[in-house]
């Protein structure tokens, strides 16, 4: 039933129920097979389905509805899925833990609006905690109720695949905003320790002040004067204490604009698109007026009335003064490898959580983090002091915005042992629809374009000027003087385009050597890279152990070891070496079961002929025969259980011939058999073969006489 419901194409909320692993490894060592296999009986009962070990906590969303969130870092090696057929039968047979729930999750389309759909289940939806923006003396005015009551603030569990005006619509009304009054949204991230679990709590916010360094101010009650600590788990949060978070790695204004109120609008952006794939908290910033927002409400003195006025400080308007404090400090230098926390973890030694297939951008980025310089960077906020976002070749500077924020999670203080990057993977996503989706890419595609991007977000160059490459003449094609002068040139000129920390630590310059094959005429260039592609040194060696018959002593073993796409003839070579025989006088066949089962030709791929079980044998002749290799023209379709006789159209040659002066003859040994291994169905052979055969060369003196029988392999027989 689960295989065929697996075989089933995904479709927009097929749903599925998730069950831990190591429950259901209770269940299957309790099976027959296993059983079978095993020789200890399982200890005690299987016990009701339990998903504790997978379990984060339970959420209660604005909805009503339960959500059951997973802990960070499980994967898709931590659960099973079932489908509500098969999830129902074993909740029938085993039960479901008290106090637990289902762990319910659904299919949607990961992909961005016009690009081909992809649906994958969504394990891991992104959860939000909505808050309004208020300040004393604005004339956006609370109602007295919203003040009295100072409500919760409201959580939202939603799919990725959610449109952005459908999430507008709904927060609006979560958060007391009218419809037809534009917000913007700011996000902060929720950075929440991935090896602590946390209690099960309905309607849990974890704000912003949970991280390191978040300010913690006396314990007031009033709204506009509680503790930043309790402001962040209501919904009214005053600005002063919204300012006090840098920008933009604290918090972070989504840059699309507010549609909700056009009941014409019909555009399909959707959650993902627009960065909002994981856990954050949703900041509303109500519009004054046209242009006007209340992050840049400034009161006036008491001697003159209220007004508004745009501030300067910043390119969203947020008071750059109050906006330009750190939570915390930056340390001097800051660390990326060798600081060890109290729990005995490195800082930065982090996991990525794997978003479906994303494995090849979790190792790209690793090994980018892994990159000291790079981190120092942009930990020590150098970063944000260059960035670029009128580069019309960049991105905003929002990727390199959302590595940052990355790389502030990995090294936070209270070191995670797991992080899932989904707000990164969002904003590649929104400026590269190839990764836009979570199913597998190429690595090397992903780094090319994270480089790139980060080259161009955080550019020194405002304006980059049109220089032409100098081109190499026919008098520096042997002057190693003026090749470095002009290596010098094309360098100058890349960095008068592309300058910036990327360019300090990754670019480099390619060495093009052209040579036309009509004129002779060689072209030289040199082309900036900022990554190279290297072959994986792949094992090429082959090796196998052979037996060697030497003309007047024992057989010896040798083991060989030759590169694997080696001939026989280099097989030969590398006997001849150690036992210093030409190889010429060498012949190499398979032997088995007392005969010679194959004749192997030296212009045959040794590793392709010879299998790991076969018994290879190499004599050494008194001299090189005449009459093998047998004549190309005599060459027969051959194979392992294929006949050894020869067509009958083969030509028989003449005792003068050339082929029969020196004449290469096998020796097969022959011994009576036992009178108990006889029986009725072997009358006629008495005898069976015995021992590894030899070989001997004759010449037609030696003979006497010889037939060349028809059908039959064997290059002489004698009588």
């Amino acid at each position: 039933m689960i295989d065929a419901w697996r075989q089933e194409k995904l479709t927009e909320g097929k749903n599925a129920f998730l069950v831990s692993t190591l429950w259901m490894e209770r269940v299957t060592s309790r099976g027959t097979e296993a059983r079978k296999k095993s020789k200890v009986e399982p200890e005690g009962e299987i016990g009701p389905i339990d998903n504790s070990d997978i379990v984060q906590q339970i959420i209660k969303d604005y909805t009503g509805q339960d959500f059951v969130q997973l802990k960070p870092g499980v994967t898709l090696d931590d659960f099973m899925l079932f489908d509500p057929d098969s999830w129902g039968l074993i909740v029938e047979w085993y039960g479901l833990m008290p106090g637990s729930l289902p762990i319910e999750r659904f299919a949607h389309n990961t992909s961005q609006p016009g690009a081909e759909p992809s649906f994958l289940f969504e394990f891991n939806p992104p959860i939000f905690t909505i808050h309004r923006l208020h300040t004393q003396g604005s004339p956006i005015l609370l109602s007295q109720k919203l003040k009295v009551e100072d409500p919760i603030a409201p959580v939202f569990v939603l799919s990725t695949s959610t449109k952005y005006v459908d999430f507008l619509k709904m927060i609006k009304e979560a958060a007391h905003i009218e419809l037809k009054t534009k917000v913007r949204v700011w996000t902060v991230p929720r950075l929440q320790p991935a090896t602590e679990a946390t209690a099960a709590v309905a309607n849990t916010a974890t704000p912003p002040s949970s991280r390191p360094g978040s300010p913690v101010s006396g314990d007031v009650s009033a709204p506009d004067q509680r503790s930043p600590q309790d402001s962040w788990t209501k919904l009214l949060l005053d600005v002063p204490t919204f300012f006090k978070l840098k920008k933009p790695v604290q918090r972070d204004l989504i840059p699309e604009l507010d549609h909700s109120a056009n009941s014409n609008y019909n555009g399909s952006t959707n959650l993902a698109f627009v960065g909002l794939a994981a856990d954050q908290n949703i900041v509303l910033d109500e519009e004054i007026k046209k242009g006007t927002w209340l992050t840049m409400f400034q009161p006036q003195s008491k001697a003159t009335s209220t007004s508004l006025t745009r501030t300067t400080g910043s390119k969203n308007g947020s008071n750059s003064q109050s906006n330009s404090g750190r939570n915390s400090p930056i340390p001097s230098g800051p660390m990326t490898r060798g600081r060890a926390q109290k729990s005995g973890r490195t800082q930065g030694t982090v996991g990525l959580s794997n978003l479906g297939n994303t494995c090849y951008m979790n190792s790209a980025l690793q090994c980018v983090r892994s990159v000291e310089e790079l981190t120092k960077y942009f930990l020590s906020g150098c970063a944000m002091q260059e960035l670029n976002t009128d580069n019309a070749l960049g991105n905003n500077g929002e990727v390199a915005m959302a590595y940052e924020r990355l790389l502030q999670e990995i090294y936070r203080d209270s070191t995670p042992g797991a992080i899932a990057p989904r707000n990164f993977k969002g904003i590649i996503g929104k400026w590269r629809a190839q990764f836009a989706g979570y199913g597998q890419q190429d690595s090397q595609e992903f780094l090319g374009f994270l480089l790139d991007g980060l080259q161009e977000d955080l550019s020194r160059v405002k304006k980059k000027p049109y220089i032409e490459k100098p081109d190499s003449t026919d008098e520096m094609v042997n002057n190693p003087e003026a090749i470095r002068e002009m290596a010098a040139k094309v360098w100058d000129i890349t960095k008068k385009r592309d300058d910036s920390v990327i360019a300090d630590l990754f670019t480099g310059m390619y060495k093009s050597t052209l040579v036309c094959p009509t004129c002779s005429k060689v072209s030289i260039t040199f082309d900036p890279f900022n990554n190279l592609t290297l072959q994986l040194p792949i094992h090429s060696s082959w090796q196998h152990n052979v037996f060697f018959f030497p003309l007047y002593d024992k057989p010896v073993a040798i083991s060989v070891d030759i590169d694997k796409n080696s001939s026989i003839l280099g097989l030969k070579e590398f006997i001849s070496k150690r036992v210093d025989v030409p190889t010429e006088r060498l012949f190499v066949v398979e032997e088995f079961k007392s005969k010679w089962y194959k004749h192997y030709s030296d212009f045959n791929v040794a590793s392709e002929e010879i299998t790991q079980n076969d018994h290879v044998a190499v004599y050494e002749l008194e001299d090189k025969p005449t009459n093998w290799p047998p004549s190309r023209k005599a060459k027969k379709k051959s194979g392992k259980y294929s006949s050894n006789n020869d067509s009958e159209e083969d030509e028989i040659p003449d005792w003068d011939d050339e082929i029969a002066k020196r004449m290469l003859v096998p020796v097969f040994h022959r011994r009576p058999k036992p009178k108990d291994s006889q029986n009725r169905f072997s009358p006629k052979k008495p005898w069976e073969l015995a021992g590894a055969p030899f070989c001997i060369m004759l010449t037609p003196e030696e003979v006497g006489y010889a037939i060349f029988p028809p059908h039959s392999n064997r290059l002489t027989h004698l009588r």
